[in-house]
């Protein structure tokens, strides 16, 4: 029995493979070889959309904002630091996101909200996202990672350096110093042993530091956000605390160590503040402050 009997055979009971098998009889009969039927097949449920980097780069950002800021909250430290470093975000968001009092969770929803509003306003929407990108990328954690990557129009730009166009458009002063000794002579790239060996430069720092005047450095480190006001009272008010010009540095320099572990580009800016004052002992401090880290970098 061939397959057109099985076809043909009455037990089938639909007409149209009745008929194939007729026809296909019919054009073996005859030599002619027969012709697999051309089956038609239709994906339900799958509806092709364009890839996301073909979307405007605001609606890229609100689809995943949700899981943004939720992957963000677990490290909102970090990131609020390396945003700012990086000139993504001013001075105020980012003391709102670390001396703020609310919950993380709602800190973070309220940094991408910010995010989104900016990239909204930004001249240089795909500019601006794609630094966004590149910053939050180096936070290395892999659930911010995974969302980055499919936001960037370039998702192979992982940082090597400073953005070449600012992102964040701001006349804010304080923002990260661009002098490119500056840049030079200090790591772009966050890690455990920048901070250690900021961290150590600065523990020894305490005597060369008291013929600075404490005042100028307070008001300096909460001008850039290192400190705020009520530590710099803590610092400097007679009334609050009845320190020696000693302890008082040293009070200074606790808070400076506390904020090199967020952030270790506080450093640079300490010596940047270190420098601005414009004095031969100001400049010589700030001088020997960089030697002392660059000698630890190179024996790290």
């Amino acid at each position: 029995m061939t397959i057109c009997d099985v076809f043909e055979n009455q037990i089938i009971n639909d007409a149209s493979l009745k008929t194939h098998a007729a026809s296909m009889r019919s054009k073996i009969a005859s030599g002619r070889p027969p012709q697999v039927p051309t089956i038609q097949h239709t994906q339900v449920g799958h509806t092709m959309t364009p890839k996301t980097k073909n979307k405007a780069a605001s609606d890229r950002l609100r689809e995943v904002s949700d899981r943004l800021a939720c992957s963000i909250s677990s490290c909102l430290m970090d990131v609020t630091s390396k945003l700012y470093a990086g000139n993504v975000i001013g001075l105020s968001l980012k003391d709102e996101m670390i001396n703020g009092h609310d919950i993380d969770s709602r800190k973070a929803t309220k940094l991408v909200n910010e995010l989104q509003r900016a990239l909204d306003n930004h001249t240089r929407p795909d500019t601006y996202l794609d630094e966004m990108c590149r910053v939050l990328r180096n936070v290395r954690e892999k659930q911010i990672t995974d969302i980055v990557d499919t936001l960037s129009n370039d998702v192979s730009a992982v940082s090597t350096g400073p953005a070449m166009v600012p992102a964040f458009q701001s006349n804010d002063a304080t923002a990260v110093p661009t002098d490119p000794a500056m840049v030079l002579a200090f790591p772009t790239e966050p890690s455990y042993s920048n901070k250690n060996n900021a961290h150590k430069v600065l523990t020894s720092s305490n005597d060369m530091l008291t013929k600075i005047d404490l005042m100028y450095l307070a008001d300096k480190m909460v001008e850039k956000g290192i400190i705020t006001s009520e530590q710099k009272r803590e610092i400097v008010d007679d009334r609050y605390h009845g320190l020696s010009g000693f302890q008082r540095i040293n009070k200074l320099l606790d808070h400076l160590r506390d904020t090199v572990e967020v952030n270790e580009g506080t450093f640079q800016w300490f010596i940047k503040i270190l420098n601005d004052y414009n004095t031969v002992w100001s400049k010589s401090v700030a001088k020997k402050l960089m030697d002392k880290y660059t000698e630890l970098q190179m024996t790290s």
